[in-house]
């Protein structure tokens, strides 16, 4: 039997109805938006789905109706599931499981009305399920589902954006089922809707439905989201600049010239005077030969601009320096006069030469 063709002619429900009439076992494959698989055997739905073999796998799992091991004996086997069961669980579990799953998977197929179907003859799904529903009752369900779509989105909208418990509750005590008190469990302090039904091993129908009804009773609630500041809106006082310090603004005046004077002995000392002690004798020398420099510096600005000093006032000067050297430190002095040391404190500045000019001239 080959039938295929497009649901824009054929519609969906008309096609399984006439792939069950014909006792055909296979497997109608639909695609439009995203690809759907319905399996007939014995012209009962056995099993549909829009997800991945792996998908029906970890709901096993999840859900505790089956285990990693069983399921794997059942890749060799090819045994339906009813064989993989764990001991503590029943069959009616499974048909709830397979049953909600084909729903809701028939409801996603025939939403769009349009794609295109082909029925594959033999082929069959990779677990057996095992079970039979009718078609009829199955495209039933699926109608009624777009209606329970509508209503559970009206609390819940989005399956992505995650919830929690309330902080407080409205009334003294709730008395919660353990079906309930197991999804609650479940959240982990806060979770989406999509995230909790693989947590679960359930459709994200039955996770909606169970979401949008704990919110009703105001046991949940969507966790707020910030919002990120629209344009103008103030800057928090938390991260703006802070105020004590005001901002430097550009300038186009030019940069002052460096002073044309020279630095004194004094203020080259600054900078390490107070991190290197040094002895009183060191300080007496030191302060009588920044005293000398001070007063040579004063004596210096006194002349007016434009005028040179004379020599006698030059030799007065280093004469001065010459003299306080002498004067703190007499063994500096050479008595044949044949050294540099006479000039004091100008030889250790390395100005001696610079006198001798001076002095000859």
């Amino acid at each position: 039997m080959s039938l295929s063709g497009t649901l824009e002619v054929f519609p969906l429900e008309e096609v399984l109805r006439l792939v069950a009439r014909s006792h055909t076992d296979g497997c109608l494959r639909v695609v439009n938006d995203q690809e759907g698989r319905i399996y007939i055997e014995n012209g009962s739905l056995s099993y549909a789905t829009v997800e991945p073999d792996e998908t029906l796998r970890s709901r096993l799992i999840a859900s505790g109706l089956a285990t990693e091991e069983t399921l794997s004996r059942l890749d060799v086997s090819r045994s339906p599931l009813t064989e993989a069961l764990s001991p503590s669980v029943s069959q009616s579990a499974l048909t709830e499981l397979v049953r909600e799953q084909s729903v809701e998977a028939l409801y996603r197929i025939r939403r769009p009305a349009a794609g295109s179907f082909e029925f594959l003859v033999g082929t069959h799904p990779r677990y057996g399920t095992g079970q039979s529903f009718d078609i009829e009752t199955v495209i039933s369900e699926a109608e009624r589902r777009a209606s329970e779509w509508a209503d559970i989105e009206s609390v819940v909208p989005d399956l992505t954006v995650p919830w929690r418990m309330v902080p407080s509750l409205d009334e003294e005590s709730v008395n919660l089922s353990d079906t309930a008190w197991r999804f609650l469990a479940a959240m982990d302090g806060s979770c989406a809707v999509d995230a909790l039904a693989e947590r679960l091993g359930i459709t994200r129908f039955q996770t909606a439905r169970r979401m949008a009804e704990l919110g009703r009773a105001r046991l949940v609630e969507p966790v707020p989201v910030s919002q990120p500041a629209a344009a103008g809106d103030a800057i928090p006082s938390w991260v703006s600049e802070p105020q004590d310090e005001a901002p430097v603004e550009p300038t186009t005046e030019p940069a002052p010239e460096p002073a044309s004077e020279p630095v004194t002995e004094e203020a080259a000392r600054t900078s390490w005077w107070q991190d290197s002690p040094t002895t009183p004798a060191a300080d007496e020398a030191t302060q009588a030969s920044a005293d000398v420099d001070a007063s040579a510096a004063e004596e210096t600005t006194e002349v007016e601009p434009g005028t040179e000093p004379d020599e006698s006032f030059l030799e007065t000067v280093f004469g001065e320096l010459e003299k306080t050297e002498d004067d703190d430190d007499p063994e500096a002095s050479d008595p044949e006069g044949d050294d540099d040391s006479g000039f004091g404190l100008l030889r250790r500045r390395g100005l001696g030469a610079a006198f001798r000019e001076l002095a000859d001239s």
